[in-house]
Formats: C-alpha cells, sequence, structure tokens
C-alpha cells in the first residue's frame, strides 16, 4: 500500500513550475523516493507548469513511477496527458475512489504561428 500526502502538505498553491519543484523536494526530503500516492483532490487550481515541475524534479531522478496522483478533476488528468505526450513519460493517476491507471498521453495541436511582416517591426 502506497503511503498517501495531500498536496497542500507540501505547498499552499499549485500555480508555478518552482512551486511544483518546492513540493518535490519537500516530498523527497520528508518520504524518500518509495512508492507514494500525492493527493491532488479538492484543490481549486492546478497548473499545467506546476504539475510538470513536480514530475520534471522525479523524472530527472529515475522516479516518476513512483508518484500516483488522486485526482477528482477531468482538468487535471487532461494536464496530466499532455504532459505525458510532451515529455514522452508514464503517469500514474487515479480518481477518486477508483483503479489507479497509466494517463494516456496526449498532444496538443497548436495553431500556425502567425507572421508579422518585417516593415511593421520596430526594435
Amino acid at each position: 500500500m502506497r503511503e498517501q500526502v495531500h498536496i497542500t502538505q507540501l505547498v499552499p498553491y499549485c500555480v508555478t513550475r518552482a512551486r511544483g519543484e518546492e513540493a518535490a523536494k519537500r516530498l523527497r526530503r520528508h518520504h524518500g523516493t518509495k512508492p507514494i500516492e500525492v493527493d491532488l483532490s479538492g484543490v481549486e487550481m492546478v497548473s499545467l507548469s506546476f504539475l510538470d515541475g513536480f514530475l520534471s524534479y522525479f523524472r530527472h531522478l529515475g522516479k516518476e513511477r513512483n508518484i500516483v496522483f488522486n485526482i477528482d478533476s477531468p482538468d487535471v488528468e487532461e494536464k496530466l496527458a499532455r504532459i505525458a505526450g510532451i515529455r514522452c513519460s508514464a503517469i500514474y493517476c487515479h480518481f477518486v475512489n477508483q483503479k489507479v491507471q497509466r494517463v494516456e498521453p496526449r498532444l496538443v495541436n497548436l495553431p500556425k504561428a502567425i507572421l508579422i511582416p518585417a516593415e511593421t517591426y520596430k526594435p
């Protein structure tokens, strides 16, 4: 059985890459790199940058598979799927009271860049 930690025990806000890295460092300091469940349920705002910063820290250590997210929002699942697609990572999560599953990686189709004619550029 994995130990569970609610993300707000690590940081008060989940909105920047730096906060994500800070949360990861605190988690590692207090719990090592053993398998752990990070509970994101009930958190009002979790940014893509926060999740990427958090996961990047463990990916660098080769321990990203030791993290399982407990989520209650399809929005957070979509953000995890985007990170899995961009970083070619295996990310695991589950909705409250459901089975753990691997997040299906997704990439977002970005619109083409809009180029502005050079004569309008003024340094």
